[in-house]
């Protein structure tokens, strides 16, 4: 069953954030750049998500949760993209500088560092992030199943047709996922100061497109 998420589900949706945005790796982003710890992370973002701040991933009203066996089996968020002050990408480095203020400001270099991989999102697209299905039923299609919902509650929007999906270049499993539903790849950037100093899985940021008709 494909359901909208709930508070009770936020522990899950920590999770579904925490282990894709490891990248299939044992590298955690917010350690290896801001040196937080993985609880120290979960707190900052409880508070971030009780702002329910829409249009970017950390709100609780754009997550989709696949319940089997009345577990949550897999999850993912998505959004409509907007742009300048209200895009994702702003919003989220402004709670982010909010949350942990002075990690932000004692951990610029590596911060920048990153940004130099940064795609810049399409706007009025579709935006998916954070797809994690539990380890417990992989192999299932139940990702496949998500992504298709969306797909389907979108299509009959005048404007909004289309879904873009970021996500790293090592990630071959996602990368063969999504382009087997028959996303497409837009456009590559890296950086290869990010991978020699391991702040992340990959030196590569990969965007993938899927028109919606």
């Amino acid at each position: 069953m494909i359901r909208s998420a709930v508070y009770s589900d936020l522990e899950f949706i920590f999770k579904c954030i925490i282990e894709s945005e490891k990248s299939g790796s044992n590298i955690f982003p917010y350690t290896a750049i801001l040196g937080i710890s993985e609880f120290e992370f979960k707190s900052g973002l409880k508070q971030i998500f009780e702002e329910e701040i829409p249009n970017q991933p950390w709100c609780l009203d754009h997550w989709i949760i696949y319940e089997l066996d009345g577990c949550q089996a897999a999850g993912l968020c998505y959004w409509n993209e907007q742009s300048g002050m209200s895009g994702s990408e702003m919003l989220k480095s402004q709670m982010l500088s909010f949350q942990f203020s002075e990690q932000w400001k004692s951990n610029s270099i590596n911060l920048q560092k990153v940004s130099n991989m940064s795609i810049p999102r399409k706007k009025d697209y579709i935006q998916l992030e954070h797809l994690f299905t539990h380890t417990d039923f992989r192999g299932k299609g139940l990702m496949k199943k998500l992504i298709n919902w969306v797909l389907n509650s979108n299509k009959s929007r005048d404007k909004i047709q289309n879904l873009e999906i970021q996500l790293l270049k090592g990630n071959s499993a996602a990368l063969s996922l999504y382009e087997y539903m028959g996303f497409s790849v837009e456009s590559t950037k890296c950086e290869p100061e990010v991978e020699r100093l391991t702040l992340l899985s990959s030196g590569c940021k990969v965007q993938m497109i899927k028109q919606n008709g």
